[in-house]
C-alpha cells in the first residue's frame, strides 16, 4: 500500500481557505463594486453617473470641477494591495513545511486584507460624494473583500491547530 505523507495531508483545509482567498482577490479585478447616479437634473451638468470597478472608474456627464481622479488613484492602491495579497497568499501556501512562518505570513496577509477593505470603503464614499449620489447600487465586489479576512482567520486557526498537533505528536515520541 501507499504511505501517506502527513506533512501534505495536515494542510488540506488551510490550503483550501488560502486558495479561496486567491480566488476572491482575482475576482475583485472584474467584479462591479459601485455605481451611483446624482439626483439633481441641472441643465448645465445633466444627470451625473459613476461606475466603479477595481480596475476602472467611469463617469458620465462630468464637469471640469468633478473628476474621478481621486477615485482613480484609489484604484491604483486597490490593485496594488490586491496583487500583494495574491502573491503573499501563494507564498503562504508554499510554506506548508514551515508552519510558524506560514502562520506569521497569514496574519500579515490578514492585516493587508483589512487595509484593503478600508481603502475600498473610503473609495466608494469618495465616488458617491463625487457626484452627490442619491441612487446608490453596490455590486458583488463590495462584499467579496469582507470574506477574505474571515477565510484568512480560519486558515490561521487551522495552521495553529496543526502546530499544536505536531508538538503533541513530538512529545509522544
Amino acid at each position: 500500500m501507499h504511505e501517506i505523507n502527513s506533512n501534505y495531508m495536515i494542510q488540506r483545509i488551510q490550503t483550501v481557505y488560502l486558495l479561496l482567498v486567491v480566488g476572491i482577490c482575482v475576482a475583485m479585478f472584474f467584479a462591479p463594486i459601485y455605481s451611483g447616479q446624482s439626483a439633481q437634473n441641472d441643465p448645465t451638468k445633466g444627470v451625473q453617473a459613476i461606475t466603479f470597478k477595481q480596475n476602472d472608474v467611469s463617469m458620465t456627464n462630468s464637469t471640469n470641477d468633478n473628476s474621478p481622479g481621486s477615485v482613480g488613484r484609489m484604484t491604483v492602491i486597490l490593485n496594488t494591495l490586491d496583487i500583494v495579497i495574491i502573491a503573499l497568499t501563494i507564498v503562504a501556501i508554499g510554506l506548508f513545511t514551515s508552519r510558524k512562518n506560514q502562520l506569521r505570513l497569514t496574519r500579515y496577509i490578514l492585516l493587508f486584507s483589512l487595509i484593503y477593505a478600508g481603502v475600498m470603503i473610503y473609495a466608494v464614499k469618495e465616488a458617491s460624494a463625487l457626484i452627490h449620489s442619491a441612487n446608490d447600487h453596490y455590486g458583488i465586489g463590495m462584499s467579496l473583500p469582507f470574506l477574505s479576512p474571515i477565510l484568512l482567520f480560519l486558515a490561521s486557526l487551522g495552521i495553529a491547530k496543526d502546530i499544536r498537533i505536531v508538538k503533541s505528536a513530538d512529545r509522544l515520541r
